[in-house]
């Protein structure tokens, strides 16, 4: 997964893809992350030639005007339909786009739809109703997920016979290796990308005040750190790592030198969920400091139950059996 993708006629990005290659702030949209944005979706489009191009704007909650600039001087010179949206009640740069368009030399629209966004319309032919939007929206979000889904089957590494997970006592067809995706820079910007959108969107419905993102492992550690410092410019959140939990318990310091406020909430975030045995000591150790575990978000997860127990919720961006055909675990 780089910059973009397509189905060969919609094109589908993420802002915060730019703003995290250059290595500023991930939330902020500046005039260096405009031009690179413009730079890279002039190449992707004179390469593949998409009449559209639909750009997630999740996240950013700051922006400066001239990165505006580029994207107006290149929607004005190369006459193409751009389309920004927006999903998590955050919608700055729709507005600015808005704002910076306003009385220019282009044909724009904003709208915004109930329960599924804003969007900001840079248009060359005919209008789109809300219906089309809301169809074209789910649409970018399924090539998302089939793309998504693809990028995490690669990480399985098929195993031979007998071959025991070292957390949990099951025998697998093979395991999950999050480093393919966690060395990747363009795989993990996205990934990082999607879990912040889905942490967000599920810790708006509880509306908690403040949390702490707690991590108990390596891997897991990279992912859960990188989603923190998404979030940390809208939510009050807290870090926590449990150091060396899993896959293999061999704990360097103890938590209980860290500590927690009572009954702090606390989510997991890691890489993969089979038979929870990290999600379990993590749980355990969050007790012992004073906090509760609430929710569990992981990049994949092979149990269709949605819940650990009757106090944890567990989410994840994919099944891992939709990534594997040939996925099994089995007792030992």
């Amino acid at each position: 997964m780089n910059y973009f993708i397509s189905d060969g006629e919609v094109t589908y990005s993420r802002a915060l893809l730019f703003t995290w290659e250059l290595m500023s702030n991930p939330t902020s949209f500046l005039e260096t992350n405009g031009q690179f944005f413009i730079k890279k979706l002039e190449k992707f489009l004179d390469i593949t030639n998409s009449p559209l191009a639909v750009i997630n704007c999740n996240h950013i909650i700051d922006i400066d005007d001239h990165a505006l600039k580029a994207i107006h001087d290149f929607a004005i010179e190369k006459k193409v339909n751009l389309i920004f949206y927006s999903s998590d009640n955050n919608h700055l740069f729709c507005n600015s786009l808005q704002e910076y368009f306003d009385n220019k030399e282009a044909n724009t629209e904003i709208r915004s739809i109930s329960d599924i966004g804003k969007f900001f319309l840079i248009k060359q032919g005919s209008s789109l109703n809300n219906e089309c939007l809301t169809t074209l929206k789910s649409r970018v979000e399924s090539i998302e997920n089939r793309e998504l889904i693809k990028l995490i089957g690669s990480s399985y590494v098929k195993a031979e016979d007998n071959f025991r997970l070292t957390s949990t006592p099951l025998k697998a067809s093979g395991h999950f290796n999050a480093n393919v995706i966690n060395s990747d820079p363009s795989s993990f910007r996205w990934v990082i990308s999607l879990m912040a959108e889905k942490i967000q969107h599920e810790i708006s419905k509880v509306r908690y005040e403040d949390y702490t993102i707690v991590a108990s492992s390596m891997r897991g550690a990279a992912i859960a750190a990188s989603v923190r410092e998404v979030l940390q410019y809208r939510d009050n959140i807290n870090f926590q790592l449990l150091d060396h939990f899993g896959p293999k318990h061999d704990l360097r310091n103890s938590p209980f030198k860290l500590g927690m406020s009572e009954k702090e909430k606390c989510i997991y975030v890691g890489d993969f969920f089979i038979g929870g045995t990290e999600v379990k000591l993590s749980q355990t150790y969050c007790r012992g400091l004073g906090g509760e575990l609430l929710k569990v978000f992981v990049l994949g997860k092979y149990t269709n139950n949605t819940n650990l127990g009757n106090s944890i919720q567990v989410n994840s961006l994919v099944q891992l059996s939709d990534c594997v055909d040939e996925l099994k675990y089995e007792l030992i």
